[in-house]
């Protein structure tokens, strides 16, 4: 899960710095709200 994690924070990193904060953001409130960052992430793609 953290590769996973790290993977994404890095796509992120470079698509847009926009997502990269919201991310920073949303690990501060705990690893359940990160899964439905994923999901959410997902769903954008």
């Amino acid at each position: 899960m953290t590769v996973l994690l790290s993977a994404i924070f890095l796509y992120v990193r470079r698509y847009s710095i926009m997502p990269y904060l919201y991310l920073c953001s949303i690990s501060e409130l705990g690893s359940a709200y990160d899964i439905g960052w994923f999901n959410l992430f997902i769903d954008f793609i």
